[in-house]
């Protein structure tokens, strides 16, 4: 019976399945390692090869987030009801950055993924030490859209965070903003 059942399984579906499930082996040995350490790099290898299949004769694809799953096209992963910690975990990274879409372009770089998983450990561990716009600068082939609702539904964003920091004023009854 269960084979039967696998044999059902759409081609797509294994193959957003693996992606979801490796990004988030990728995320978890990139919040454990260095980038340098080679279980980074083997989950690195092995998340390139899953989305350069999901990608294959695509120009772009765009996963959307929400409602404990990741959807592409009417494709769907459960990321909620699952036993794999790592895809808890990815889940978690996901809420974390109000993440509401993903998509990669074809032409996608493993640098690119690993900045992906670097900017989601920082988040995840809110790490103030990295510099998160060195990081999104490394990346052009991916744009994520942020989740504005509850729903699901996505709104266009920004890539790069901008630097809010105080300056001194001297009205103490205004305090000034800057950008930097």
């Amino acid at each position: 019976m269960t084979e039967m059942l696998l044999e059902r399984v759409s081609p797509g579906f294994k193959k957003l399945e693996a992606v979801v499930h490796r990004l988030a082996k990728l995320l978890v040995q990139r919040n454990l390692f260095p980038e340098t350490h080679p279980s980074v790099k083997v989950a690195l290898d092995s998340a390139m090869e899953a989305l350069e299949a999901l990608l294959e004769g695509r120009t772009s694809v765009v996963l959307r987030t929400g409602n404990g799953s990741v959807r592409l096209l009417n494709i769907k992963v459960d990321i909620s009801e699952t036993d794999d910690n790592a895809v808890h975990f990815l889940r978690k990274a996901i809420d974390t950055m109000s993440v509401g879409e993903i998509e990669f372009m074809s032409g996608t770089s493993p640098d690119e993924i690993l900045a992906l998983a670097e900017i989601a450990s920082a988040s995840l561990r809110r790490d103030e030490t990295r510099d998160l716009p060195s990081i999104w600068r490394r990346i052009e082939h991916i744009n994520i859209r942020h989740s504005s609702d509850k729903a699901g539904s996505a709104r266009p964003q920004s890539r790069l965070p901008v630097k809010v920091s105080r300056r001194e004023n001297k009205d103490p009854g205004k305090p000034g903003m800057k950008e930097g």
